[in-house]
């Protein structure tokens, strides 16, 4: 009872946070009126077909990074729309969480690390932090315990590592779901003995997230496949990680939570009519368990 009621006040302190649904679907509403949203749109759902389409290997490596590479050329240039999300505050939200599994000695990587934001705070109580991903260059000033290093958008790269902490903040949606399972294994491979894997993805029952939210049912730009926590827990076991642990929260605030909970949530939202489970997800409670947030344990 105890534990219900902590959760019931972290979901109500972190209401504005977690409205995933109503939050994008706001942010999108007026797509069709908007031609740079619209662009953006039509080149996501493109480059998915790319990627998706695509044979494994070299093939679906040259589609990821061509896909990312003109998606930041296209913002950059003011062809596509800039992200009216506060990257600082929010990367300065999740810190509140990695912080606990940091130490001076710590060596770290983060998987798709954005704007570098969270790194940054990271990089302060570490040893040394390396970002990855499938940028050419990296186009941001970077402290000194910062390293860039280009990969393939699915592997770390061979020098990187033993790291103690991987961080993957909404990476895995990302990814073609054939090539998750090499990309844990891949963490798994370069961490350390007790060392983890934070992962921050969305829930599929609440989505879309990415920019087809508002448009579909289904995630349909870049997001190229969002998650249950199910799918996640069989993908962690799976790649050899000894124990996951899941939380729910935002805004700086995150609660350990059990996974049951979560998964009996999910169950309970498959078998209602659609239009009765999304309502259900705008539903506080409901909508703070469906951000997926687990820490895989070596």
């Amino acid at each position: 009872m105890r534990t219900v009621l902590i959760l019931l006040v972290v979901c109500l302190e972190i209401h504005g946070e977690l409205d995933f649904t109503r939050g994008i679907r706001n942010r999108y509403r007026f797509m069709n009126d908007n031609k740079k949203i619209k662009a953006q749109f039509e080149y996501e759902n493109a480059c998915r077909k790319r990627i998706l389409d695509s044979a494994p290997g070299a093939e679906r490596s040259a589609a990821f990074s061509a896909a990312y590479n003109g998606l930041v050329a296209g913002i950059t240039n003011g062809q596509f729309a800039e992200s009216d999300a506060d990257d600082v505050t929010k990367a300065s939200q999740k810190f509140s969480l990695v912080y606990r599994f940091l130490n001076s000695e710590s060596r770290v990587a983060e998987f798709g690390p954005g704007d570098g934001d969270l790194a940054v705070l990271v990089a302060n109580r570490v040893t040394s932090v390396a970002l990855v991903d499938v940028l050419e260059s990296w186009p941001y000033k970077l402290p000194k315990k910062c390293r860039y290093s280009h990969g393939d958008g699915v592997h770390l790269p061979g020098d990187v590592g033993p790291l103690d902490l991987v961080i993957g903040s909404h990476v895995l949606e990302h990814l073609h779901p054939e090539t998750v399972p090499d990309h844990l294994l891949s963490v798994r491979n370069a961490l350390s003995p007790h060392g983890r894997y934070i992962i921050f993805t969305p829930n599929r029952f609440a989505g879309p997230h990415d920019i087809s939210a508002g448009l579909s049912d289904e995630a349909s730009g870049l997001h190229l496949k969002e998650y249950e926590v199910r799918d996640m827990y069989k993908l962690l076991k799976d790649a050899g990680f000894r124990r996951s642990v899941w939380y729910a929260g935002g805004r700086g605030m995150y609660l350990r939570i059990p996974f049951c909970l979560i998964a009996c949530t999910e169950l309970l939202l498959s078998v209602l009519p659609r239009h009765v489970s999304r309502r259900l997800v705008n539903f506080f409670p409901i909508r703070a368990l469906l951000g997926i947030i687990v820490v895989g344990k070596v």
